[in-house]
């Protein structure tokens, strides 16, 4: 099967970090945006060269209506469009991050693996996908250092972390839109990502449109010191973890 340049370089992340084996089932979670279903759609293409499965999972968080219901249908039309098997649940998150005492952006993230990973047990999956950026990885950084970090904070968003798996990690948001526009692929969006209400969306709405004006390329530096970090902090747990063997 004939890839393009995107789809070979989404492949060549996920070789560089040893995110695929052959026969894994992978879900991946779909919320209907540009991001996930760019993700989805390369994963379909890259299925019969690495010899993997994929299927795609859709969590309504109860929150945004019939915004919310949109997503779920769409999500399912797009799924249904690849020929991938489609799975979806809606939970309410406004209830859970009560009952939790924890924001609903912290309550959404646990119910959407928590989900996920009912999915892999129930289906025999073998490994979840995700779709964070080379744009998020730089986005937590700056949270993390926002709030005060350590080297963890440092390292921002891991490639793969367990059966989470990340294969658009090192790709930006600019060239997921333009891969999206030049292979007709339709998306949603969800209106609360231009909220301010939301600390992530004050880093990407804002302040990183002010960094930029200083360095056009300050997505990239920032994500690529961030693997350096995580590069030089995985080196140091390894070696005191071989002088304590």
């Amino acid at each position: 099967m004939c890839l393009d340049s995107f789809e070979k370089s989404v492949m060549k992340t996920a070789e560089k970090y040893n995110m695929i084996s052959p026969g894994d089932r992978i879900v991946a979670g779909l919320s209907g945006g540009a991001d996930s279903s760019v993700m989805l759609c390369v994963l379909k293409a890259l299925a019969p060269v690495l010899n993997f499965e994929v299927c795609a999972a859709h969590l309504n968080h109860g929150i945004r209506g019939s915004e919310a219901e949109r997503d779920r249908l769409f999500s399912e039309r797009l799924a249904k469009s690849l020929n991938i098997p489609f799975f979806t649940e809606t939970v309410s998150v406004p209830e859970y991050a009560r009952k939790k005492h924890i924001s609903e952006e912290t309550a959404g993230r646990e119910l959407r693996y928590e989900y996920f990973r009912r999915l892999c047990a129930e289906h025999r999956l073998t490994k979840i996908a995700v779709a964070h950026n080379l744009n998020d990885r730089a986005e937590s950084v700056i949270l993390n250092l926002i709030r005060g970090c350590g080297v963890n904070g440092l390292c921002g968003i891991k490639a793969v972390n367990g059966n989470i798996i990340r294969p658009l990690i090192d790709t930006s948001r600019k060239q997921i839109e333009s891969y999206a526009a030049e292979n007709g692929i339709k998306f949603v969006t969800d209106s609360s990502n231009l909220s301010d209400v939301y600390s992530r969306n004050i880093v990407r709405n804002n302040v990183f449109g002010e960094l930029e004006r200083i360095n056009d390329n300050t997505v990239g530096n920032i994500a690529r010191s961030s693997g350096i970090i995580s590069d030089e902090n995985d080196f140091m747990e390894g070696y005191v973890t071989s002088l304590s063997a």
